[in-house]
Order: C-alpha cells, then sequence, then structure tokens
C-alpha cells in the first residue's frame, strides 16, 4: 500500500494521509490525497480540509471527496490498511 502514509502513531492518538483512487465510470475516477485523524477512545475521526484545519467527521454521512463513498467506511479502510486491525471494531 504505497499510498498510506502514517504520520502520527502515539496511541490513541493516529494520524494518517491517503490517495483514494475511485472509478466512478470506466472513464470518469478521483485521485484525491486526505489527511485523517483518528482517536481510539472516543472512535472519532478528523479530516484535514482545504484551509489547514481538521474538522470532525460525519460518520453517517457520505464521503465529501468521493460521491456515494461512505466515510466511516473508507476510513476504516485506511485504518485496516495501516495497521491491520478495524478501528471501529464492527
Amino acid at each position: 500500500m504505497r499510498t498510506i502514509d502514517v504520520q502520527e502513531y502515539n496511541p490513541p492518538h493516529y494520524q494518517i494521509a491517503a490517495t483514494l483512487v475511485t472509478v466512478v465510470e470506466e472513464t470518469d475516477f478521483y485521485n484525491v490525497y486526505i489527511v485523517i485523524k483518528y482517536n481510539w477512545y472516543t472512535k472519532e475521526t478528523f479530516t484535514l480540509n482545504k484551509y489547514g484545519n481538521f474538522e470532525k467527521d460525519d460518520i453517517k454521512g457520505n464521503e465529501p471527496y468521493v460521491p456515494n463513498l461512505r466515510a466511516r467506511s473508507i476510513r476504516d479502510v485506511i485504518f485496516n490498511a495501516a495497521y491491520n486491525m478495524p478501528f471501529y471494531g464492527y
């Protein structure tokens, strides 16, 4: 996984950067670089916005960078790729 970059490993705080590539149709795809902070105890995630500030994620909503992708799902996939364990524990 060359697109996963663990930037902070300080349990319960983790920070991971990743490049998301999502194919919507054969001719359309998104290539987005995101930085996510995780808090293991509170099970909250925060995403770095375009202004350089971390905003708390709405894990029940759609991923703002990729249409029709659930925010919680992609964050768990990134965490699992970095640490080989689920973040949300389901």
